[in-house]
C-alpha cells in the first residue's frame, strides 16, 4: 500500500471514525475540512453499497483496521468485495506519508472483558495475565 503525497506536503493529522453504521457524509465532510493524511474506519462501517463508491473522494487516504463482521452479509461483501479491500491493515503496520507507522489490530469486543457500563472485569493489564489459564505463555508486563 502506498500514499503518493511528498513528505513536505503532507498534513500529519490522521482522522479516525467509529461506527458510521452506513451513514458517512459527516466523515466525508471532515475529511474535505481537515485534509488529513489518513482516515482509519473503526467500528460497524454497515456499507449500503460497495466502500469504494461509498468513499470515493476519500479512497486515496482510508484504512480500515480488521475484517468487520456485520449483521448483514451484503454489508460486509460491499467492503471487503470492494476496490477498498485492500486496505485493510489488520495484522499488519503501514508508513503513512509523514513516516508514521499505523498499526491494524483487529478485534471484536467481548463482554466478559468489560461491559460498559460496568467497571472492566480485571483492573490492569497485570491482573488480567493473572487471570489466565496455568500453563499459558505470559509475556512480560507492558
Amino acid at each position: 500500500m502506498s500514499f503518493d503525497a511528498p513528505f513536505d506536503t503532507v498534513n500529519t493529522e490522521i482522522l479516525i471514525c467509529g461506527d458510521a453504521h452506513g451513514k458517512f457524509a459527516h466523515i466525508l465532510d471532515a475529511t474535505e475540512r481537515l485534509d488529513p493524511q489518513a482516515v482509519v474506519l473503526l467500528g460497524d462501517m454497515e456499507f449500503k453499497r460497495a466502500a469504494h463508491i461509498e468513499l470515493a473522494p476519500i479512497r486515496d487516504r482510508l484504512l480500515h483496521p480488521r475484517k468487520p463482521r456485520h449483521r448483514h452479509r451484503a454489508a460486509w461483501a460491499n467492503l471487503m468485495n470492494s476496490e477498498l479491500a485492500d486496505r485493510c491493515i489488520d495484522g499488519r503496520v503501514v508508513v503513512l506519508p509523514d513516516g508514521t507507522r499505523l498499526a491494524g489490530l483487529g478485534g471484536v469486543f467481548r463482554e466478559k472483558v468489560w461491559a460498559p457500563p460496568l467497571l472492566p472485569a480485571h483492573a490492569s493489564y497485570d491482573a488480567w495475565l493473572e487471570s489466565l489459564q496455568s500453563g499459558w505463555q505470559k509475556r512480560e508486563s507492558m
